[in-house]
């Protein structure tokens, strides 16, 4: 319940944020450092990660909330991407849990991972 009102108010102020002060530039953080963040910095990452892939073409349609989840369970349960970025985290459940979008998400990779899946490794 707690995060769900935090997300609200989050998403709430995101919108007078852009007009308060000149925006900074995305920075990307690791899984590690993920986890060593407030809740309210994980979810800013979380946007920001979902902002990065949907401008890429990939329709994402649930709440911020479920991947911020998936990410949380992802991260804790596979230490091996303690050094991935969470963009590349996200990119790697969506194509493990939503078949639908695997087609948009290979349109991420770089042309030399042709056969590689948006972490770039082979599924």
């Amino acid at each position: 319940m707690m995060k769900k009102l935090m997300i609200s108010a989050l998403l709430a102020l995101l919108p007078f944020q852009a007009f308060a002060e000149a925006p900074e530039p995305v920075r990307e953080v690791s899984g590690l450092q993920w986890l060593q963040l407030s809740v309210g910095k994980r979810f800013e990452q979380v946007l920001i990660s979902m902002r990065l892939i949907a401008n890429s073409g990939v329709s994402l349609d649930e709440a911020p909330s479920t991947y911020y989840d998936a990410i949380y369970e992802t991260v804790k349960r596979d230490p091996t991407l303690y050094e991935s970025p969470v963009t590349q985290i996200l990119a790697r459940y969506l194509y493990e849990n939503r078949p639908e979008l695997r087609p948009a998400l290979d349109k991420l990779r770089a042309p030399s991972a042709a056969k590689t899946t948006p972490l770039g490794s082979t599924p």
